[in-house]
């Protein structure tokens, strides 16, 4: 049976004294069928979008990718026992695929493997344990390495495929079994390239995939990749009347031509696009941040005033553009308002003003940062740091976890280092006759006001913890406020259940900025 295979496959990683352990204490088999189903229907899981259920158990499905579906329903539940169990089976199916690519070099090209890998990397990036974290991180570029030498990111490894009338039987059955193997390999490319945003974007660290080489043709629609049959699938291609492309658009054609992304048809699936965009757009901040920390002194070959403004321009209209042409979609708007937060400040010099690297380090980028928030460039950071807030909150229960957990700790490392510099600088600049910029609101005069002049006084809204207890406002000026309305948005979506690790570790980080205001 699977479980059988999945077992044995553990007890591989195992020492011999730990064997009799593990067995007792593995699931049983209705345990292990409600997590592998759990983790292809929960609302929390990405698998669904790039791992194929309907084709997925069969015979030569390999158990390393049974078992990283199932670790990753576990780490998804709100009970802590099962939450262990999925843990240990991510480390087992580290040690595995390390073993077997040695063993067989051939393997680096098997997409099971690389789906398997890449579930246990997202498990350990989001774990909140600083060793699976570095581990991850680490093994990465792995994985990168095997998807880019296995051609996944190349247009010439790809080929149309498309059902005809005539296509019946084993015709048609052949032909699904293909397109299904071409699109996994194109939703995998992607997912990839999305885990190296949030990756970078979490620990602030380069990227390793260039959205230059990304050529291969884009996914088509979800409808299409979840049809559970070949002639569901043929069927829903036949009740298509929208113009089939030319040339199937790929991530470079979006970044030229950002009105792909409204297509209303079949052959684009519009997040996907949208996600790969966003993922193009953060490499293109990610380059503008570290020559813009390069430039800062007086440069011999460079103006970097003339540079660097007409470069902010540039990616400020193109996620303008992405917002009117991209997908309705709470995540998608969540890391677009996020990008726009980076490309407005350094988060790098705001995590060493918040002490990372101890208090020399603080000292010097304090001065820069006075600066910077005396500037419309900052009141914008805030905006967007608000809306990121607000993005978060629309969230459905339980689902401010992982990469939109860190989204909304950076939005409040924002807003504490420019409430802790500006009550320091600009004292007493609370108003009682002015009205409030909500920057977790919508885009209205007063928060235009606001960004623009400094006139106002800038909030975010303090929610109720108790049904019918009213709102109120948490003042920019008082970055203790802030904080205590940003951990209750992450407590409220938590409800009653039991945090995962990592939005625990986000809050008592938090607090410990709150702490370290008041000194």
């Amino acid at each position: 049976t699977s479980r059988d295979k999945v077992l044995a496959m553990i007890l591989s990683t195992c020492k011999p004294n730990s064997i009799p352990r593990a067995v007792a204490c593995f699931p049983s088999i209705s345990l292990l069928d409600s997590l592998f189903q759990f983790s292809l229907t929960s609302p929390g899981s990405h698998a669904k979008h790039w791992i194929h259920a309907p084709t997925l158990l069969e015979r030569q499905t390999r158990p390393e990718v049974l078992a990283a579906i199932i670790a990753a329903g576990a780490v998804l539940t709100p009970d802590v026992a099962i939450r262990k169990v999925g843990y240990a089976i991510q480390e087992a199916i580290r040690t595995a695929v390390q073993v077997q690519v040695e063993e067989d070099n051939t393997l680096m090209r098997d997409l099971q493997i690389m789906q398997a890998s890449l579930l246990q990397l997202k498990i350990g990036l989001w774990s909140g344990d600083s060793r699976k974290m570095e581990l991850a991180e680490g093994f990465q570029q792995v994985l990168v390495t095997m998807a880019r030498r296995g051609g996944l990111f190349r247009r010439g490894t790809y080929e149309r495929i498309v059902p005809y009338s005539e296509d019946q039987g084993e015709v048609l059955e052949r032909k699904w079994r293909m397109w299904v193997k071409q699109e996994s390999r194109k939703r995998f490319a992607l997912h990839l390239f999305r885990h190296d945003l949030e990756a970078s974007a979490s620990l602030l660290t380069s990227p390793l995939i260039s959205y230059a080489e990304l050529y291969l043709p884009l996914p088509e629609s979800e409808t299409l990749w979840h049809a559970p049959s070949a002639e569901q699938w043929k069927a829903t291609y036949m009740r298509s009347s929208a113009p089939r492309h030319d040339r199937q658009p790929s991530l470079v054609d979006c970044i030229q031509d950002l009105d792909i992304l409204a297509y209303k048809d079949i052959f684009v699936d519009s997040r996907q696009a949208s996600m790969a965009v966003l993922g193009a757009s953060w490499r293109m901040i990610w380059e503008f941040r570290q020559l813009e920390s390069s430039l800062k002194g007086a440069s011999q070959w460079c103006n970097g005033t003339i540079v660097m403004s007409s470069r902010h321009a540039e990616l400020t209209k193109l996620l303008q553009y992405f917002r009117v042409s991209s997908v309705e979609d709470s995540k998608v708007t969540l890391i677009l308002e996020l990008l726009l937060m980076h490309l407005h400040l350094s988060l790098d010099d705001v995590q060493l003003f918040a002490g990372v690297e101890g208090e020399d380090e603080a000292r010097r980028v304090y001065p820069s940062l006075v600066q910077w928030t005396k500037t419309t460039t900052s009141r914008q950071a805030l905006w967007h740091a608000g809306q990121v807030i607000r993005a978060a909150r629309s969230l459905r229960l339980g689902l401010i976890c992982d990469f939109a957990a860190i989204a909304v700790y950076q939005s409040c490392l924002a807003f504490w280092c420019y409430g802790i510099i500006t009550r320091s600088t600009e004292p007493n600049t609370l108003a009682s006759h002015d009205i409030t910029a909500w920057l977790d609101g919508s885009d209205d005069h007063a928060a235009q006001r606001w960004i623009i002049n400094g006139k106002g006084n800038a909030a975010i809204r303090y929610l109720g913890n108790q049904p019918g207890q009213p709102d109120g406002a948490a003042f920019v000026s008082n970055p203790d406020e802030v904080v205590v309305a940003v951990v209750g948005a992450m407590r409220r979506n938590h409800n009653e259940s039991r945090s995962p690790p990592l939005v625990d570790n986000l809050i008592n980080m938090m607090e410990g900025l709150r702490k370290a205001g008041k000194t």
